[in-house]
């Protein structure tokens, strides 16, 4: 049986909470004209310790927003980064997840990237 699959690609991002961080995504395809956007938000914070703190801890919540900028354009290279407010914002007793989604000039909405994203306390 075939299967036509039009899933995202998986990256699983793990970071130190309080630092900034930055990579480079190669789409490998032109991306002139397209809008890009990109998210955090929580998947679980069962057993969250301290009860919540200044943390959002609703499942589904947006916790962040990554940058993502595009560096060529024609390559499909563009670099996703978070400062060190917003991994300040994340705490390692909650589970998040992030994806990266483009719109193209013929509006088309896809998601391409998405995964875990793991905060750890120094």
């Amino acid at each position: 049986m075939a299967t036509v699959s039009f899933l995202p690609g998986d990256l699983a991002i793990q970071l130190t909470v309080g630092d900034e961080v930055s990579f480079t995504i190669d789409l490998d395809v032109d991306v002139t004209g397209y809008t890009f956007t990109a998210g955090v938000y929580v998947v679980s914070s069962a057993g969250f310790p301290g009860g919540g703190g200044g943390f959002v801890t609703a499942v589904g919540a947006s916790v962040g927003t990554p940058t993502i900028t595009v560096v060529n354009a024609a390559a499909g290279t563009l670099s996703w980064g978070m400062n060190e407010t917003q991994t300040a914002a994340l705490s390692s007793g909650i589970s998040y997840r992030h994806f990266v989604r483009y719109v193209t000039p013929a509006s088309i909405t896809r998601t391409v990237i998405s995964g875990d994203l793991v905060a750890r306390s120094p």
